[in-house]
């Protein structure tokens, strides 16, 4: 997941890609947590449950090079 810098003109846009081979397995539950961010939703409660956590799926987290 990507966000632009602040002073991009660009409004934010989410990307969910490199699923791999499993996509087809994972994209539901990809579909439905990019949902919840795209929304400022907190992760949903079927995904919380087996161990998701908001940081995890950040698109803050560190190393993705995004911004605030």
């Amino acid at each position: 997941m990507v966000s632009p810098a602040k002073e991009d003109p660009v409004p934010p846009a989410f990307l969910a890609d490199r699923q791999g081979r499993y996509g087809i397995q994972t994209a539901p539950a990809m579909g439905e947590q990019t949902a919840a961010l795209v929304q400022g939703l907190p992760v949903p409660a079927a995904l919380a449950a087996v161990g998701v956590r908001a940081e995890d799926v950040s698109p803050l987290r560190p190393g993705l090079g995004a911004t605030a």
